[in-house]
């Protein structure tokens, strides 16, 4: 199906990037922000190039990880942005800025534009999962959120095997990139779904729509590995994988269950 055009440039609207100090500083500073351009970035961790024929080489990877809006002060992000699980420790959130909108205008531009934008900081967690059988948390902003469209959770039905799914989020660390055409694929237990959804690490975080109805769903909170060696060794490839794989969604009615608990 045709996913509402109109819909998904709102929701664009209300999806926000967590974006660490260094990076900020970085993105802001025109004679250093070429070192967060995707290709720089990858050859310095996998100390190899990707392939020519991949994407985005040339756009800046600055975000940790991706939320949404649901309240004028309220953020949902996956809970192992803000908890590590096999540490079992904070990550330095009080560090982190949350920025609304960081997507591209056009395919030449490189780098978000974050000085135009309300930064944003976390004045409080009101909740994060520390155990692996849910993945995520409410985050409380340090004022509203002016002018950023609040994204509905689906309160009700759980949905089906084959139901239109779309997400939109910072995958590969990247602006915010929209991925439509995948659905539902089976569900694993009461927390979580999978669906088969292109994303990357940095969509950690990302709320998964229902394509019919463009109410929230779920939580982006894993996936699959992104890249693989060609054959021969000389650059990174995306990893293809077939229809009946999926990236693990937190599903959002433990979600809306705090919400409640928690009078939000």
């Amino acid at each position: 199906m045709t996913e509402d055009p109109c819909k998904v440039k709102d929701a664009f609207k209300s999806v926000c990037s967590l974006v660490f100090q260094k990076q900020k500083e970085t993105l802001l500073d025109p004679k250093k922000r070429q070192d967060l351009l995707f290709h720089k970035v990858i050859q310095a961790v996998k100390n190899k190039a990707l392939c020519a024929e991949e994407p985005h080489q040339m756009q800046a990877a600055f975000s940790w990880g991706t939320g949404f809006l649901i309240r004028p002060d309220i953020v949902i992000t996956a809970g192992h942005n803000i908890f590590n699980y096999k540490n079992e420790s904070y990550i330095n959130w009080e560090n982190l800025s949350i920025y609304f909108g960081c997507f591209l205008s056009h395919h030449s531009q490189k780098y978000p534009s974050i000085e135009e934008k309300e930064e944003y900081k976390i004045k409080k967690i009101l909740w994060v999962t520390k155990v692996s059988n849910q993945d995520f948390a409410v985050l409380q902003l340090d004022r509203d959120a002016k002018g950023v469209p609040l994204l509905p959770l689906n309160q009700n039905k759980r949905p089906t095997r084959g139901t239109p799914i779309y997400t939109i989020g910072h995958g590969n660390s990247l602006p915010a990139k929209f991925t439509p055409g995948a659905h539902f694929v089976k569900r694993f237990n009461r927390n979580y779904f999978s669906a088969n959804l292109d994303t990357f690490s940095g969509n950690s975080g990302s709320p998964v729509f229902n394509a019919c109805t463009h109410e929230v769903e779920g939580i982006l909170v894993k996936g699959l590995k992104d890249y693989e060696l060609v054959p021969d060794g000389s650059c990174y490839t995306t990893k293809k994988y077939n229809r009946k794989h999926g990236e693990k969604v937190q599903i959002i009615g433990p979600v809306v269950q705090m919400l409640n608990h928690l009078n939000i």
